[in-house]
């Protein structure tokens, strides 16, 4: 392994570490975190015992080492992104119709990020988890939303051009997703202003003098032994002048 495929490994390694700290109970990533440190860790193991023999063939001290051979195996098939295959569903094991979206890792050890196809759910498989396609019924998975985010962030390379009926239903969620963002800030915006061009009206009103306050018969009077409830309370009782007997002269007047 070159250093360059090295630091792809690695770059790899620090997405999936990324999308675990987003879904830290996601078994797949954490297989897969595994998986790539180990790779990682062999490489340069091989690297240093490789520098090591370099040492020595030059000082010519010592028996000759010879280079350590990988120990991968050569997949039996190759597949590529937009390749037709059939995938291993981890829930109950078996295969289902599929589609390479994309393909990461080295030669000898690539890493496939697949969709199954009629479910819209996306698994990061070995080899070891593929086959090549053949006409089969499709079978009932089981929702796994997580796994679909999770893995689409862990390894994003070399992406399949998407189908005609995966394009149209993409850019179908995108403008639902828009035109309901839309509706939302035209809401927040016509409710603000309302409340802006109420509360010019308010203050315009208030100095015009439009909206006064009516006298409340609940409202406390200024007399501190007035009651509440009693309009006029504290003002003392109307007066009245005592009534006089009206005398009549002779003349009836």
């Amino acid at each position: 392994m070159d250093a360059e495929e090295l630091r792809t490994y690695e770059q790899q390694l620090v997405q999936v570490r990324t999308a675990l700290e987003a879904d830290p109970k996601n078994e797949e990533l954490r297989l897969l975190e595994e998986e790539l440190q180990k790779i990682i860790d062999l490489n340069k193991d091989i690297a240093n015992t490789q520098n090591a023999a370099s040492s020595s063939s030059h000082s010519g001290a010592g028996p000759s080492v010879s280079k350590p051979q990988s120990n991968n195996i050569e997949p039996k098939h190759k597949f590529a992104a937009g390749d037709e295959c059939q995938a291993k569903y981890e829930g109950d094991g078996r295969f289902y119709d599929a589609r390479i979206v994309s393909v990461a890792g080295s030669q000898h050890n690539p890493m496939y990020t697949i969709l199954f196809k009629g479910y819209n759910e996306t698994a990061i498989v070995t080899s070891e988890s593929l086959k090549p396609s053949r006409h089969a019924g499709h079978h009932k998975i089981a929702s796994n939303d997580q796994a679909q985010s999770s893995s689409s962030q862990a390894l994003g390379s070399r992406q399949a051009k998407l189908t005609p009926e995966e394009e149209a239903e993409r850019e179908r969620k995108k403008k639902r997703s828009e035109k309901k963002n839309e509706r939302f800030a035209n809401r927040t915006a016509e409710a603000q202003a309302v409340q802006n061009s109420w509360q010019k009206f308010a203050k315009k009103a208030e100095k015009k003098g439009h909206m006064k306050k009516e006298k409340s018969m609940f409202k406390t009077p200024d007399d501190p032994l007035a009651k509440v409830g009693v309009i006029g309370a504290g003002r003392g009782m109307t007066q009245y002048g005592d009534r006089k007997k009206h005398m009549y002269d002779g003349d009836g007047k």
